[in-house]
């Protein structure tokens, strides 16, 4: 069996938004199997951790994060974890990893890393991470503009059906291995030809798996209310 470990008479804030209460919490694994005041030691073997005047809370999630591929490099995760992040959402403003796969990225992608592109498929990445593993749980977006780069030749023009066909088919296979949902940048120049019905269409896909979208705004100065109605419409229209 695991070993046990208590953490004894820290300030428990649970997550739920009930205020904090002081307490002992006893791990087994990883699994919370009680909580409570001055819980009873139990059984020989139980490592205890003083945690007074320390908070005992849930691991943080860091909702926006262009980690995918320092995930794999750096697995310890230590800038995360050190501060209490559990978790870490990639994927975002529509810049992944994958399904894409080339030597020299070109802007935004190589934000992720020059020699980082080596998956064609989100089934690829998401088994590099468990092999890793890393130290934090990993959740990842598909990125329009990888999506683009995969599949247009010209990405100053907006895609044609036949394009966003494949884009389309590339985020449903990813979303079935196991990825969360779709996440566009139309701030970045690689993806600002494209209209919202190039980016409505990937987000109905993403609706079907129960999906979620996320963006980078078009715009964030003169035409930011133009850009919030565009991010709305295209959410509210994919369902």
């Amino acid at each position: 069996m695991s070993q046990a470990i208590l953490l004894r008479g820290g300030l428990i804030v649970d997550g739920s938004g009930a205020p904090g209460w002081t307490g002992d919490v006893l791990l087994q694994g990883d699994r919370i199997v009680a909580m409570g005041a001055q819980l009873p030691l139990g059984a020989d073997g139980v490592t205890v951790h003083d945690c007074r005047g320390l908070v005992v809370a849930p691991g943080f999630i860091d909702v926006h994060t262009h980690d995918d591929a320092i995930v794999l490099h750096a697995p310890d995760m230590t800038p995360k974890v050190s501060q209490g992040i559990t978790t870490v959402i990639t994927g975002n403003c529509g810049i992944s990893l994958t399904p894409y796969k080339v030597k020299q990225p070109q802007p935004p992608l190589n934000l992720l890393g020059q020699e980082s592109f080596k998956f064609d498929s989100f089934a690829q990445y998401a088994q590099a991470v468990d092999a890793t593993p890393a130290a934090v749980n990993v959740a990842s977006l598909i990125g329009h503009t990888t999506l683009r780069f995969a599949c247009l030749d010209d990405l100053t023009q907006p895609a044609t059906a036949n394009q966003i066909q494949q884009m389309c088919a590339l985020l449903e296979q990813s979303l079935a291995d196991g990825a969360m949902g779709l996440s566009s940048g139309l701030f970045y120049e690689q993806a600002m030809p494209a209209p919202m019905e190039e980016v409505l269409a990937l987000a109905r896909v993403a609706a079907r798996h129960n999906g979620i979208y996320t963006t980078h705004l078009r715009d964030e100065m003169k035409a930011i209310i133009e850009a919030l109605h565009e991010a709305g419409d295209t959410a509210f229209k994919a369902g």
